[in-house]
């Protein structure tokens, strides 16, 4: 029987790649020394992160014994105490209106259905200002050109929840032995989504006849371009589109469509190593996505501009038996 491909499930990455390290540990921006690095402009909620996240956030990278870290020091202390005056703020339900007419054709369409197998979610209005980050940093870089469309109620749809979705790398580098192939991308939800094992009709020569042979494929995803929100415990998060959920939120369009999504288990929050804590995300004063826009608990830092690699190598070798 020859193989077959399944849908691969939708990428739970976010937008931001740059900055992540292990789980609650802070942003990783090591630089081997060499050419410039590109960097891009973004925003740090450092008044959530711990003294060496948030000097490593503001720095752009891991500090080292001659930098003076006196200003930033006080920086992040200063955004530490304004997090620890705020307000007790309700967390309250994210959702405006699920029941509006141009919800249905999303709530209809196929393509979105196939991307969430086993989750439980709607096509919704939420109020942004009630959605929690469990991302530490964002880009802002293009937010005015992304946004564009968004002024009107069906250019702000496509914008949150897009007819198509991302398109895949055209090609690949080949190695000369044609036994590893590299795929490159900007979108850094580029990735490998799964792999299987099935047999294949090959034609070794053009126009000769074909030759069973095993068939080992990988399987290479872009992810989904969908604002996602989801719920859990009664408080909403971002699950995907940070990068549009803030600028929506520079621009003062709180309302916007999603797919909503109610978590049956943390594990469905989909949250990513580097992301906040359990403990800060419900805690009394977890970080809400408009904190990125408050100077008191925010602050613009630089990220390094990043490609991301997918790469797959076959090799022989023999053991004893």
């Amino acid at each position: 029987m020859t193989s077959t491909i399944s849908a691969p499930r939708n990428s739970e990455q976010n937008e931001v790649p740059a900055a992540t390290g292990t789980r609650g540990g802070p942003p990783s921006f090591s630089m081997i020394p060499g050419e410039e690095v590109i960097r891009r402009p973004a925003r740090a909620l450092i008044g959530w992160m711990s003294e060496p996240e948030a000097l490593t956030a503001l720095l752009g990278r891991n500090p080292i014994p001659t930098d003076d870290l006196g200003s930033f020091r006080s920086m992040a202390a200063a955004a530490r105490r304004s997090v620890e005056a705020l307000p007790r703020r309700p967390f309250d339900s994210a959702v405006v209106d699920d029941a509006d007419p141009q919800l249905a054709s999303t709530q209809s369409r196929e393509d979105v259905a196939a991307n969430f197998p086993g989750l439980d979610w709607r096509a919704a209005f939420v109020d942004l200002r009630k959605v929690i980050s469990f991302q530490k940093i964002i880009a802002v870089d293009g937010l005015e050109d992304r946004l564009a469309g968004a002024a009107s109620s069906a250019g702000l749809l496509d914008l949150c929840v897009p007819p198509t979705q991302p398109a895949h790398p055209l090609g690949a580098f080949n190695d000369p032995d044609q036994k590893g192939f590299t795929i490159a991308s900007t979108n850094p939800n580029l990735r490998v989504a799964g792999a299987q094992v099935g047999a294949a009709e090959v034609s070794p020569q053009p126009g000769t006849p074909t030759v069973r042979m095993q068939a080992v494929t990988f399987l290479v995803h872009m992810g989904t371009s969908y604002l996602q929100v989801v719920e859990y415990r009664g408080r909403s998060f971002v699950r995907d589109g940070y990068h549009r959920a803030a600028g929506l939120l520079r621009r003062g369009i709180t309302t916007v469509p999603c797919i909503y999504i109610t978590a049956q288990s943390f594990e469905q929050v989909g949250l990513v190593p580097g992301s906040f804590t359990y403990e800060s995300l419900f805690g009394d004063h977890p970080p809400f996505v408009s904190d990125f826009w408050d100077n008191s608990v925010s602050a613009d830092i630089e990220i390094p501009a990043v490609r991301k690699i997918v790469r797959v190598r076959a090799e022989e070798f023999v053991v004893s038996r």
